[in-house]
């Protein structure tokens, strides 16, 4: 499994990424990420740096790929929005 996560970690796409949300994301899943550095280049670098080595050894971090994975489709999207609706975070959408 730490092969397929070294696959995910690509450098040029973690630089288009929201890094907060993926922060977040990480944090939820326990993903302890440690002091990251202020300038987000250096940020991205160490998040990469996060996802290159990880291994078998971080159960976490296969937690939250596989979270990544299930939400970034449509079903994803619509349990996401049902969650929001269901928080109040989000009113008046279109029935599906």
């Amino acid at each position: 499994m730490g092969r397929n996560i070294t696959r995910f970690a690509n450098r040029p796409v973690f630089h288009t990424l929201d890094l907060s949300l993926l922060e977040r994301l990480l944090a939820q899943c326990g993903v302890d990420v440690g002091p990251l550095p202020t300038d987000r280049a250096e940020r991205v670098d160490a998040l990469f740096d996060i996802f290159y080595r990880a291994d078998e050894r971080t159960l976490a971090l296969h937690e939250a790929l596989y979270s990544i994975m299930r939400l970034d489709n449509p079903n994803g999207m619509g349990l996401l929005l049902d969650l929001a609706v269901a928080e109040s975070l989000l009113h008046n959408l279109p029935p599906r």
